[in-house]
């Protein structure tokens, strides 16, 4: 493998290389996805690697559409998703999931081959609230979100930094645990949005609903959240009542919030399952989709009731203690650390320390509004089975409607408060939020998170 002087991966080379030269998945070639991202980093040095088995063996997609995307491989020929077992050099079991298809006539390393980086994630979080004494004063958030609990949902990810996407307008979302209509999101003018579109209704539609621009195609949102939630229950099991979603002319709320409550996760939304990707541009401005993606899920998502079971990582409480209460300070460098005990079955794989704030200022162009600050400090484990890992990156301040061209100056575009990649300081103001994330991935590749939390 060869770097240039900034990191970047250039070549990958010998036995490295095994796939075939057209590999990708996820808008990303082998180098930039594989290379970048796994072979440049210590995570399964030192891993022992089982005999792989056929987990999914798929007929030919046979897409006739010109707006459906398809597979070079999969869709004139079968392919098959293959399974291989690893053991980390720390003793933790995990796996590793491969593409293959048939090249020349023989079966090889094909990837996704998908345009741009989408993916439907199904993950099952816990989350504490730190903030024993209850929200603040005159709080209007719904009770919900104060409440310890144990929350199942997908996340729907269409990301704005692969692939050619400056050009993207909106993607609309149907499959299992969704609406019939569809979850369609757009860009967000928040700060620490821009790797992503948002949910901006699930009725279907990708025109404004409600307020002045009722009826007029969509361009962007002030929301934030690319995560639906389908079902929530306390730590005791008892059934937690999830906001009901409204979007209606007169308002729109808690539209990341399942309409419906499922009884069974596992038959509603079962591993494999399919789901429809529409994808809307700028350039055409229709309510017609200029694209169409088919996704498969890989493993669905757990039902909450499953959250008391699982073994959870455990935050070092003196950590929780200095950044999850009023008074924590702004984090503009890397010199903490997080650590946790996790116990046998599943690894940690990457935490974060995460904040925002409002602040109501003017944009320059624009009246004065309100504007939020959301940063994020980013911690990667050495290798897969430690219990301790150093911050690595600030994400990126950048709004999702700042990286086109059609929405970078509409509206309260641009986001005053978007110039400095920064963790806003924890204050005892009421919109003020922090959040400790520990993400953690089990043999049988159950994606879960960990969460601390303090809400005002």
């Amino acid at each position: 493998m060869t770097r240039d002087g900034s990191g970047t991966v250039t070549a990958v080379l010998g036995a490295c290389d095994f796939t075939i030269a057209n590999w990708r998945s996820n808008g990303r070639s082998f180098k930039d996805d594989v290379g970048q991202f796994t072979l440049t980093e210590n995570f399964l040095t030192g891993a022992r690697v089982g005999a792989g088995s056929v987990l999914l063996a798929l007929a030919p997609q046979g897409h006739t559409d010109p707006k459906v995307f398809n597979h070079p491989y999969c869709n004139d020929g079968p392919c098959a998703v293959v399974r291989w077992p690893l053991v980390t050099a720390s003793g933790r079991p995990t796996t590793s999931d491969w593409v293959l298809g048939k090249v020349d006539g023989r079966w090889d390393f094909v990837g996704n081959q998908r345009p741009y980086r989408l993916f439907v994630e199904a993950r099952l979080n816990r989350k504490l609230n730190v903030n024993r004494d209850g929200p603040a004063a005159g709080h209007t958030a719904h009770p919900y979100f104060f409440q310890d609990r144990h929350e199942s949902l997908l996340r729907l990810n269409f990301n704005l930094s692969t692939g050619d996407t400056a050009d993207v307008r909106a993607v609309r979302w149907t499959g299992p645990g969704l609406p019939a209509a569809g979850v369609v999101q757009v860009r967000s003018q928040r700060c620490g949005t821009g790797d992503r579109m948002v949910i901006s209704n699930q009725v279907g539609s990708t025109r404004v609903i409600g307020g002045s621009s009722h009826g007029a195609l969509q361009w962007w949102t002030s929301g934030s959240s690319a995560e639906f939630v389908l079902a929530a229950e306390k730590p005791n099991g008892t059934v937690v009542e999830t906001p009901l979603p409204a979007n209606t002319d007169t308002g729109a709320s808690f539209l990341d919030f399942s309409p419906v409550r499922f009884d069974d996760l596992t038959t509603a939304v079962p591993s494999w399952s399919i789901y429809k990707v529409e994808i809307f541009r700028f350039s055409s401005n229709s309510d017609v989709p200029d694209q169409i993606v088919y996704l498969g899920i890989g493993a669905g998502p757990e039902n909450p009731s499953a959250g008391p079971s699982v073994a959870w990582p455990t935050l070092d409480p003196a950590i929780a203690e200095a950044r999850l209460k009023p008074g924590a300070s702004e984090v503009m460098d890397f010199a903490s650390v997080l650590n946790w005990t996790v116990p046998e079955g599943s690894y940690v794989t990457s935490g974060y320390l995460f904040g925002q704030n409002f602040k109501t200022v003017s944009n320059g162009q624009d009246a004065a509004a309100s504007y939020a600050l959301r940063g994020r400090v980013d911690y990667l484990p050495a290798a897969y089975g430690d219990t301790t890992a150093t911050g690595w990156r600030l994400a990126s301040p950048v709004a999702g409607a700042a990286l086109s061209p059609n929405t970078e100056s509409s509206g309260s575009n641009p986001n005053p408060r978007c110039g400095t990649a920064r963790l806003p300081a924890l204050t005892s103001t009421t919109s003020d939020y922090r959040e400790i994330g520990i993400f953690t991935r089990s043999a049988d590749r159950q994606l879960r998170q960990g969460i601390w939390f303090w809400d005002n």
